[in-house]
């Protein structure tokens, strides 16, 4: 299974079985993007609700697949436990995501997980005024203001009623 996703702002995504590589383009490295993405990546290594990073090449990094961007139809009857333990392990690794939308939410095996940590920072840190305006979408409480228990919600919210199907 090859698939190829072309990402809103920062690149393409290449799943290739249990490998997924994400191709950064130069806007989202030249903002720190991959860097962020890669230490953020690390420093959560022993959360199960995030992808296993392999390596970083050039403009790229290999990670571990995580599974299919969630739906109504796939979203785990216990989602509000689930979802309460990723909120708990962002706050134990001191992550504040900033960018969470119903598409970096994916379902392997009836468990949630998270991946695109490309404009996390930790809890609390300012951001920048420089980043784009359009993170987080619909799903932020206003430019440059995340919450990620907001966004989490809102974007279950959003699945459940089932505005993301195609």
């Amino acid at each position: 299974m090859r698939k190829v996703i072309d990402t809103a702002w920062s690149g393409q995504v290449i799943i290739d079985g249990e490998v997924v590589r994400k191709i950064f383009e130069e806007k989202a490295i030249s903002r720190g993007c991959l860097e962020r993405e890669v230490n953020w990546l690390e420093t959560m290594r022993r959360f199960n609700r995030i992808p296993n990073f392999i390596r970083t090449v050039s403009n790229y990094i290999e990670m571990q697949y995580m599974g299919e961007p969630i739906t109504k139809g796939t979203i785990p009857k216990n989602w509000q436990h689930q979802v309460k333990r990723i909120l708990s392990g962002l706050r134990y690794y001191n992550c504040s995501h900033n960018d969470i939308k119903p598409e970096d939410i994916l379902i392997k095996d009836g468990v949630i997980n998270l991946v695109d940590f490309g404009w996390a920072t930790k809890i609390g840190a300012p951001i920048p005024e420089s980043w784009p305006q359009s993170i987080g979408v619909e799903y932020k409480i206003d430019v440059h203001v995340f919450n990620d228990e907001y966004a989490l919600t809102k974007s279950i919210e959003a699945v459940l009623r089932g505005d993301l199907e195609s």
